[in-house]
């Protein structure tokens, strides 16, 4: 038996993956297909790799998606970004949002020019598309009713 993350880590970008599942108590054989760009086209938050990303590239936050009442009661609109800080990395160099001053529960509402509606991993994308190791990203957030801003240089 392999675990199904580590396989997927190790797939190409297009790829048949060969699987036998389980019907009706008997083994079937059969192709999972991954599309050309798969990758980009999935979240890969549930990746091992992506905790090291969220240290390169958020600061050490963990973000997820508002739900549709919180952004009712904050005033953020459909398509507009919206991503709560369920987790602020505590140490080390996952604590680098910490110490911009990112707390739990913040709502990250724009990344540099970024504001529109975006996952963790879209936004994680974006940035290593568009910044390099180094720059210095800026972050506005959501504390209550205070607006805030937060910049730290991605590693």
């Amino acid at each position: 038996v392999v675990a199904v993350p580590w396989v997927l880590h190790n797939a190409g970008s297009e790829a048949s993956l060969p699987i036998v599942v389980e019907r009706n108590g008997k083994p079937v054989s059969v192709a999972l297909k991954l599309q050309k760009g798969w990758r980009t086209k999935t979240d890969f938050g549930w990746r091992t790799s992506t905790w090291d990303l969220r240290r390169m590239v958020l600061g050490g936050m963990y973000l997820a998606p508002l739900d549709k009442d919180a952004r009712k009661k904050t005033g953020i609109a459909d398509g507009e970004m919206a991503l709560v800080a369920s987790h602020v990395g505590q140490h080390g160099e996952h604590a680098i949002a910490k110490r911009a001053g990112v707390r739990k529960g913040d709502i990250v509402i724009s990344a540099d020019d970024h504001k529109s509606s975006a996952t963790e991993a879209g936004l994680i994308a974006y940035l290593l598309q568009n910044a390099k190791p180094g720059t210095r990203v800026e972050f506005t957030y959501l504390r209550g009713k205070s607006r805030k801003t937060a910049a730290f240089r991605m590693k």
